[in-house]
């Protein structure tokens, strides 16, 4: 299998702690190139990491032909046009949630991905958590749920209305898994 080359837009705490680190696991993975807006960010994730190329600009990155995907990491207002840039130059795109603020460019973005036949995959994963996939097998081999337990942790993460607050941070995880556990 050929190596699969991937970058980063936007490389703060979540992407650094959870992106970077799942990828850097990854047979056949290389983290490729690194973009963010603060200098001071890229020069600490890439002597943390490695070897990547840097940008401060998300469309010189895509355009310097360092990447097969990318993985958008920013706050949500820029994600449609981050994506958009990427699947018309047909990079394939992992994007944090939400994939959009609205409904329409989500549309957009998603027509544009099956137009093109470009992967545009919302970052939904706890389909791949060990203790979701658990539990799945449980559900399909006949296992009754009789009681369930939600637990609450401090991610360090701030209820702003710019993140969508609790609501979005995490509910939109359970209304994900519930049919994927179940159907």
């Amino acid at each position: 299998m050929p190596e699969v080359r991937i970058g980063l837009i936007g490389i703060g705490s979540f992407s650094t702690n959870y992106h970077v680190r799942n990828l850097l696991n990854c047979p056949d993975t290389r983290v490729t190139a690194l973009c963010d807006r603060s200098q001071q960010q890229l020069a600490v994730t890439q002597q943390k990491f490695g070897g990547s190329q840097t940008f401060t600009d998300h469309r010189a990155l895509l355009d310097a032909d360092l990447v097969d995907g990318i993985v958008i990491s920013t706050p949500n207002q820029y994600h449609f046009a981050q994506c958009k840039d990427a699947l018309e130059r047909d990079i394939s795109v992992l994007i944090d949630k939400p994939i959009t603020v609205t409904v329409e460019d989500a549309e957009a973005l998603v027509e544009l991905s099956k137009s093109r036949d470009v992967i545009l995959m919302t970052a939904f994963t706890r389909h791949f958590m060990g203790s979701t996939e658990l539990v799945r097998r449980d559900v399909r081999t006949g296992l009754e749920i009789q009681h369930l337990t939600a637990v609450q942790r401090r991610s360090g993460i701030k209820n702003t209305i710019a993140d969508g607050g609790m609501l979005h941070r995490r509910t939109v995880h359970i209304f994900d898994v519930i049919p994927w556990l179940t159907g």
